[in-house]
């Protein structure tokens, strides 16, 4: 499956018939945005072996997109078009561009006021080129902290690496970390942040060019907004591992702004806000320094170098809601995520997955303040995790899709309790 980005201020680009490896391309999964704003992510169909010129493109993809793109025009008090033109985009404005909108208020915040965290076990190849777009894109932020979570002595390596491809100039500073574990680096990396917002990032994802205005503009849409997510989107689908992990739910939210909170924008679902994976994933997201520690930052009980495995950035986001905190996603700010590429790995991060979301269950569950709050919606609990008619399971259509998948997300969430219970004990320890 081909995976772009769009924009329809500029001329449509010819698809590719192809992967690198020879493989062609049957489906076009196409992020479309408008005024810099991700406004709706649709599939077409393409000829296998064939590429797509810009004008068949456009043939295609305007049904698809032609009412969200509409509705994001008239939002704007611009004129609605009944047509795609390839050659001028929306053609909708002056020199064939459609005209900027207001779209980009941040409600007073800056780049500089946001450091950007990225732990990291100094395996990820992707690392470096990260860091240089952050550094030296058109938004940058105050400063950027890596937190190296390679145990085995190797960050003296990784900061010289950094420093010989970004200088010494650089606002770029890299902490070791004393054990493993991504919740520990991520929060060692926080007690480096001098500025009063804190974006989380993984290593292993690449940011679109407005993603720190897109961060801003979530802070910016309320002032008691203290949490920002993003969209997640693959940056390839080219295995068929990609393209089930896509299935299985990605981490993509859709192109939809919304607000969670306890009030006003708490939602209607009967497991709310007990759903710890609606508010985003710790891949693409920023929060306040203030917030962060007062609900405590990152559980380390909880994700990668635990027995856990997962979970530590969705109980984070869920925690900040529980706090009472209003929180925001913000699709605008959109980063690229590379899924693993195997079916091995595939299913060892769906595993894990089902571990981390299990054990961030049993974890409230076991929290004598929520646990009656959380035995309350058990029915509605299992109808969400394991009825084929759940809004979680919808996606897991077609015969392509394996069983086995399911089984190991199913085995992650039945072994949860026995993970979380084991890494307690183990954190006791340490801090013993």
């Amino acid at each position: 499956m081909l995976v772009r980005q769009i924009d329809l201020d500029r001329a449509l680009p010819m698809l590719p018939d192809r992967t690198a490896a020879g493989a062609s391309y049957r489906t076009a999964l196409v992020t479309v945005k408008l005024h810099g704003t991700p406004v709706v992510v649709a599939e077409v169909h393409v000829t296998p072996g064939v590429a797509t010129p810009a004008t068949l493109l456009a043939a295609l993809l305007w049904p698809k997109i032609a009412a969200d793109v509409n509705a994001h025009l008239r939002e704007d008090g611009l004129p609605t078009v009944r047509m795609l033109d390839a050659l001028n985009g929306l053609g909708n404005g002056t020199n064939g561009h459609a005209p900027a909108c207001q779209r980009f208020e941040t409600g007073g915040w800056s780049p500089e006021d946001v450091t950007v965290v990225i732990p990291t076990a100094g395996r990820s190849s992707m690392l470096p080129l990260l860091v240089k777009e952050l550094l030296f894109g058109s938004f940058r932020p105050a400063a950027v902290v890596v937190a190296d979570n390679d145990v085995t002595g190797g960050s003296g390596s990784l900061a010289q690496q950094l420093r010989r491809e970004i200088g010494d100039d650089a606002p770029l500073r890299v902490v070791s970390t004393a054990r493993r574990g991504a919740a520990h680096a991520r929060n060692q990396g926080a007690a480096a942040v001098e500025t009063p917002l804190i974006a989380f990032l993984d290593d292993d994802v690449a940011v679109d060019p407005r993603w720190l205005p897109g961060l801003l503009r979530g802070f910016g849409r309320d002032q008691r907004v203290m949490c920002v997510t993003g969209l997640i989107m693959p940056a390839s689908l080219d295995s068929p591992a990609q393209v089930r992990m896509q299935q299985f739910g990605g981490f993509d939210k859709g192109t939809t702004a919304r607000l969670f909170d306890l009030a006003a924008h708490a939602g209607d679902h009967p497991l709310y806000p007990y759903l710890p994976g609606a508010y985003g994933s710790g891949a693409n997201f920023a929060i306040r320094r203030e917030v962060f520690a007062e609900v405590g930052g990152f559980d380390e009980r909880l994700g990668p170098g635990t027995t856990t495995r997962a979970g530590e950035d969705i109980d984070l986001l869920m925690r900040t809601v529980l706090a009472g905190n209003m929180l925001a996603y913000e699709p605008q700010a959109l980063v690229l995520h590379h899924h693993r590429a195997t079916d091995a790995e595939l299913r060892s991060t769906v595993f894990g997955y089902g571990l981390g979301l299990g054990s961030v269950i049993w974890k409230q569950t076991a929290a004598r303040g929520s646990r009656r709050e959380i035995v309350r919606r058990v029915p509605s609990g299992v109808r969400y995790l394991f009825g084929s008619g759940s809004p979680k399971n919808a996606h897991l259509h077609g015969s392509d899709y394996p069983a086995s998948l399911r089984a190991a997300e199913l085995a992650g969430l039945m072994w949860a309790p026995v993970s979380y219970v084991r890494s307690r004990q183990s954190s006791s320890e340490l801090v013993g």
